[in-house]
């Protein structure tokens, strides 16, 4: 025979569909690219005080549009922890408790020249889409999760057991 009971009744488990949300961003940079001879009236390449022809850099824009795949997915538990007592047969307190967990991934590809791209986004592009969790193994995760909030309920209301 016990004196107190403790049910954990959960109220949903939800998993939301695979989504995955593209973005595009353009990325440009000024690069140098050659040079020119500075030219006087007639033609003719000019000279600095030392006898070198003078020269100018020239520049160009390069520029790399970059499609952002942000993969997403979760799942989410609720529920309640009720206390009872056995004798005589009363609920004592009702506790909420839920948990979550999300799957995240972010890839890119690239379009132009990758020169371009600052180093985060160079990385994005390294990385591939990967395979999403399927539906059990979120919810196997999540369950995990579950078990330190039925854990801290417990814990939190240890006075109401005596």
């Amino acid at each position: 025979k016990y004196d107190y009971y403790i049910d954990i009744v959960l109220q949903a488990i939800s998993v939301s569909p695979d989504l995955v949300k593209d973005k595009d961003i353009i990325e440009k940079k000024t690069i140098e690219n050659g040079f020119e001879y500075v030219l006087d009236a007639r033609g003719n390449v000019m000279k600095d005080t030392a006898g070198n022809d003078i020269k100018v850099k020239k520049y160009k824009e390069i520029q790399c549009t970059v499609i952002e795949s942000q993969q997403f997915k979760e799942c989410n538990i609720t529920g309640e922890v009720e206390f009872l007592a056995a004798n005589p047969q009363a609920l004592l307190k009702k506790q909420p408790i839920a948990a979550a967990t999300r799957f995240e991934h972010i890839s890119a590809r690239a379009i132009g020249d990758l020169n371009a791209l600052s180093p985060e986004k160079r990385k994005l592009v390294d990385l591939e889409p990967i395979p999403f969790p399927d539906d059990i193994h979120m919810i196997i995760d999540c369950t995990q999760a579950l078990k330190n909030s039925i854990h801290e309920a417990i814990n939190y209301n240890r006075s109401i057991i005596r």
